[in-house]
């Protein structure tokens, strides 16, 4: 979506300066988008890129939903090198048994019980 915007702004920019900007304007809604392009063609100077705002909506400024899934949220620590465990947060016996469970089709019953969950990561050294 931030390469159409980039293109519908300036339709004159190479593939590769295309490409830098989309990384840079990652986290920018559509009209700050658009004035890093104009700012990138006069003088040449990339935005400062947002890194927690990679996943933001260009038009609306949201965030991704996926960025809520626990088990998508998992998986990126997990790709970031960090050892996860993804656990409910129940209090109440029996079900404080389940809060470390690692089967994902009895985490989707447990989440629709209670949503709320915990995810404990650590870095190896």
């Amino acid at each position: 979506m931030r390469e159409e915007i980039i293109r519908a702004t300036s339709s004159s920019l190479s593939d590769d300066e295309v490409a830098q900007l989309r990384h840079q304007t990652a986290g920018m809604i559509r009209p700050e988008i658009e004035q890093a392009v104009r700012t990138y063609k006069e003088t040449g100077a990339l935005p400062e890129r947002d890194e927690f705002g990679w996943c933001r909506n260009p038009e609306t400024g949201e965030y991704s939903e996926r960025l809520l899934n626990p088990f998508e949220l998992k998986r990126l620590l997990k790709e970031a090198g960090f050892k996860v465990q993804l656990r409910h947060v129940f209090r109440k016996m029996p079900l404080r048994l389940f809060n470390g469970i690692e089967f994902r089709p009895l985490n989707m019953r447990l989440f629709a019980l209670r949503p709320l969950f915990a995810l404990v990561a650590t870095k190896p050294i």
